[in-house]
């Protein structure tokens, strides 16, 4: 009896565990208190890729009277990219938390910016790929940041 009382016990905490340490690398489903499924979006979009790449720019405003996108942005249908920016608003406008745990891979020497508004409410966030909740954060902002496709790169020596 006191053995599986125990093994219960033990299986609960570790479920609860789990609970609290799956929200340390997700983000886009904080939604932002009042916001409307249509509200403004202006946003600018910087991405450096490394290896002495011309850095990336973009811009992005959709409003009630029609949507564009520029720069890196443009063409990748601007329909979809203002819904996908309202959709995680809650994300951008939060920062990461400090006491995370994430996996020790490497994905690669982007990073990247988004800052703006969405509706009222001013949001900016920085990205990089050094570790996997970095990398999870990446590719929740894709396609408003380009997705990035094979293996994790190698850490760089040094």
């Amino acid at each position: 009896m006191a053995v599986q009382r125990l093994r219960r016990r033990i299986a609960t905490i570790i479920g609860l565990l789990g609970t609290l340490a799956l929200p340390a690398c997700g983000g886009a489903d904080q939604e932002v208190p009042g916001r409307p499924a249509d509200a403004d979006v202006r946003l600018a979009v910087r991405v450096d890729q490394g290896e002495d790449r011309v850095p990336l720019r973009g811009t992005l405003e959709c409003t009630s009277d029609g949507a564009s996108a520029g720069g890196a942005l443009r063409g990748d249908g601007t329909a979809r990219l203002c819904a996908h920016a309202r959709e995680i608003a809650g994300f951008l406008a939060s920062a990461p938390e400090r006491d995370r745990i994430c996996t020790s891979i490497y994905g690669g020497p982007q990073t990247a910016r988004i800052w703006g508004t969405i509706g009222e409410r001013a949001v900016g966030r920085a990205f990089q790929r050094t570790d996997g909740c970095e990398i999870a954060w990446w590719d929740e902002a894709v396609p408003l940041l380009p997705a990035v496709d094979g293996p994790p790169l190698p850490p760089p020596e040094g």
